[in-house]
């Protein structure tokens, strides 16, 4: 390929040539070497820098840059890729500070490439705020539709390279500027596209909530232009409670679903027209054949729900192909008095509990869902998580106390009482719910920055993602009224069931962080634990030596040793107790209240001469020992920066995974300051 000095639109060209070309050769689609490949965008590259020193319109400045940031990204490697990543978005920005100016330049080029770069480029640093301004750029030209079919190519474009998370902040945003009565069908794609994203990382009462707005707007458009997603919005709601094991709730979105079809949809009973029909065909089918083996009463009442609903006649014939499916995960886990539900997120096991009726239901789903979107919008901060499991009872009463309060020790359960979904406006009961869940995340979080990091997320639009047009209750309330539910949910239900929605591992995105916190990296290590070790032994140095001549003393450092306990943190504990045996003598039980033992404290830390108290041995016994080791968990924690917002939060075992995991807590030591090294001889 030669490139002979010419228009500048001819290296542009060139440059978007050699960007087809490098995707062409990483799918084997064309016989270009890598060597060849180079050797053209370095020839490129060299006439495009000769035209930019030479350039003297901004004009054809803007047309140079857009074609050296397509050359910054051809053939990279993994040493190479991040400059590079960093230089195109750099001369994308400078373009698009050119393109605020001058209106000729053609801005839908650039956000055509940046949506095709979009799953490479977006979790590259100043990647959003780049496409923000694009965006900016296209909705002064021609409004925001322009803006939000941006946002929503390049979501979908996320979408399809399975990267969910970071395509529901697209199309959030496509949602958001298509909303509006003559860009209703916008707002309505987005929404279905919404669900779909959130199905798909497991969160299928956000994905719910999304499916049943698109439900309640399709069928009140005074046009009725929309209907036809009206059907397939309340089949995915009814496909997310399948997903949940919610197999009654399930049925009730069912029962609807026929009649709503049968009115809405072209053609409404062929099965191979319609996807959404073959969906529920295909999870009525299998509760059928589930229920044949394992609850051949459930079989019998699902078949007198469904009389004379077409799509009954199609799932018995699925079901009878199928055979017997009696090995599925927690089925009908709606069909006790008391539901539990379960989703893992962020290293929590979250876990949800309410009577099993209609009100506390279209309360406690709505919290779940509220929960799973502020989890996801938020899973790219840095939280500090502990890992741990939360248990929130959900209480619905007319004279509630309303909010949510801890009522465990350590912080683990959570009571939540509101009154009835009706006693609120639509946002008054999403920000009581919102209040709510964030309290409950943020007590597991230990950052200082967790409010400032939820600041972003409100900035970025979190309160329009966890309210759409009515709060969740509503439109549950809408679709599955009290009368609904008592014909399927209360009619079907067993008093003897105990079924719990069992939690998927979270797809990766929404897993527990488990490496280095960066909090870590800024740490002198070796230097904080020769610290550790100078202040422990200089305050023991008379005690230390005794307790190494006791043999029962030394069996007892061995079996710390063997249950993970660390030198350096058996040491700080006996100096702890041995300091404060002698401060709590001179000054009494409450002696840290008193300021002059502040003094005598640091004195007897450091002052290697501190006379031996002479405690008996049994002082320093196992309870005691393992005692003080783990409040010097939390006073670990404290000195690192960290906070519990949670007075009474006091998880030892989760800090102590964190610690380890996150800080290499348990194996980072320098053996050879150990002065109980040869304890264990």
């Amino acid at each position: 390929m030669v490139v002979e000095h010419g228009r500048i639109q001819d290296l542009k060209n060139a440059s978007i040539v050699l960007t087809y070309t490098n995707a062409a050769r990483s799918r084997g689609a064309v016989a270009a070497t890598e060597a060849q490949l180079l050797s053209w965008r370095k020839s490129v590259r060299l006439r495009v820098d000769n035209e930019l020193k030479s350039a003297t319109s901004s004009l054809d400045r803007a047309h140079l840059l857009d074609a050296h940031a397509n050359l910054d990204l051809i053939l990279l490697n993994n040493e190479e890729s991040d400059q590079a990543f960093h230089n195109a978005l750099s001369r994308w920005q400078e373009v698009l500070t050119i393109a605020k100016r001058e209106s000729l330049f053609p801005i839908q080029s650039i956000a055509k490439c940046i949506t095709i770069l979009t799953p490479l480029l977006v979790r590259v640093q100043g990647f959003q705020a780049l496409a923000d301004e694009c965006d900016s750029i296209i909705t002064k030209r021609v409004g925001n539709a322009g803006a939000a079919a941006a946002a929503r190519d390049r979501g979908m474009a996320l979408f399809q390279a399975g990267m969910f998370i970071e395509a529901i902040e697209h199309i959030h945003k496509a949602k958001s500027l298509w909303f509006g009565k003559e860009t209703l069908r916008g707002t309505l794609l987005s929404m279905s596209m919404l669900a779909l994203c959130y199905s798909k990382i497991n969160c299928f009462l956000a994905s719910k909530y999304y499916a049943m707005t698109v439900v309640l707007l399709a069928t009140n458009d005074e046009k009725l232009e929309h209907t036809d997603l009206a059907a397939r919005g309340l089949a995915m709601a009814a496909l997310d409670d399948f997903n949940e094991g919610a197999w009654l709730s399930h049925l009730a979105l069912v029962q609807l679903f026929t009649p709503v079809q049968q009115q809405f949809d072209a053609d409404p009973g062929n099965i191979n027209k319609h996807e959404h029909l073959q969906w529920l065909c295909m999870s009525v089918g299998t509760i059928i054949s589930w229920a044949r083996i394992n609850e051949p009463r459930l079989e019998h009442q699902v078949k007198d729900l469904l009389v004379g609903h077409p799509l009954l006649e199609i799932a018995e014939e699925l079901a009878a192909e199928a055979g017997p499916t009696p090995n599925l995960t927690a089925p009908i886990a709606d069909a006790g008095p008391i539901r539990n539900w379960q989703w893992k997120a962020l290293g929590v096991t979250w876990g949800i509990s309410w009577r099993n009726d209609h009100a506390t239901t279209s309360i406690a789903e709505a919290f779940g869902a509220i929960l799973q979107i502020l989890c996801v919008d938020i899973s790219n901060e840095e939280l500090e998580m502990l890992a741990t499991n939360i248990e929130v009872e959900v209480k619905v009463d007319s004279g509630a106390h309303e909010g949510i309060e801890a009522v465990s020790e350590v912080g683990r359960d959570w009571i939540l009482c509101t009154k009835p979904a009706e006693s609120y406006t639509s946002q008054e009961l999403s920000q009581l719910l919102g209040v709510s869940a964030i309290r409950v995340l943020g007590g597991v979080s230990l950052t200082p920055g967790f409010m400032n990091a939820l600041e972003r997320r409100f900035d970025a639009g979190l309160v329009e993602k966890t309210l759409t047009v009515r709060s969740y209750s509503r439109l549950y309330n809408s679709l599955v009224g009290p009368d609904a539910f008592a014909n399927t949910v209360l009619a079907l239900r067993d008093p003897t069931h105990a079924g719990v929605i069992t939690a998927e591992e979270p797809v990766p995105q929404l897993q527990w962080r488990t490496g280095l916190s960066p909090r870590y990296r800024m740490l002198n290590v070796p230097e904080m634990l020769a610290n550790r070790y100078d202040a422990a032994t200089k305050s023991t140095s008379r005690t230390l030596p005794r307790l190494a001549k006791d043999p029962v003393f030394r069996a007892l450092v061995q079996k710390l040793r063997s249950q993970g306990w660390l030198g350096w943190q058996i040491c700080t504990a006996i100096s702890i107790m041995t300091v404060s045996y002698i401060l709590e003598r001179k000054y009494g039980q409450h002696w840290a209240l008193d300021s002059r033992a502040t003094a005598d404290m640091r004195r007897a830390i450091c002052d290697s001469e501190e006379s031996d108290p002479g405690l008996p041995i049994e002082y320093y016994d196992e309870k005691s020992l393992v005692n003080q080791m783990q409040a010097n968990l939390l006073s670990t924690l404290r000195q690192l920066g960290l906070v519990f917002r949670e007075p009474r939060i006091g998880d030892i075992e989760a800090v102590k995974e964190y610690l380890a995991t996150r800080f290499r807590f348990f194996s980072d030591d320098v053996p050879e300051l150990d002065p109980l090294r040869n304890f264990d001889l």
